[in-house]
């Protein structure tokens, strides 16, 4: 299964690729993150955690600079897409 990073703001989601897969057997949907303690999972489960910080990141880069908050801007932003 691939893995997606969901932005959601004011009831409007946007989906980002995390360009990552991983087996669904292997996948604990409650806490969306890899389940188990081998380095494989360890390591995709910190790179979420890294992805989740910029997320916020992003949504505080938009406030700083009086941006609109809209869940496109903050995909635009992750995906490195220039602001307008």
């Amino acid at each position: 299964m691939y893995i997606y990073l969901k932005i959601t703001v004011d009831g409007v989601p946007k989906d980002l690729s995390v360009k990552r897969s991983w087996l669904p057997s292997r996948w604990n949907s409650k806490a969306n993150r890899a389940s188990g303690n081998k380095e494989d999972a360890k390591a995709l489960n910190e790179y979420l955690d890294i992805l989740q910080n910029k997320a916020y990141d992003a949504r505080k880069h938009l406030i700083d600079r009086g941006k609109v908050v809209t869940a496109l801007a903050g995909v635009e932003l992750l995906s490195g897409v220039d602001e307008r």
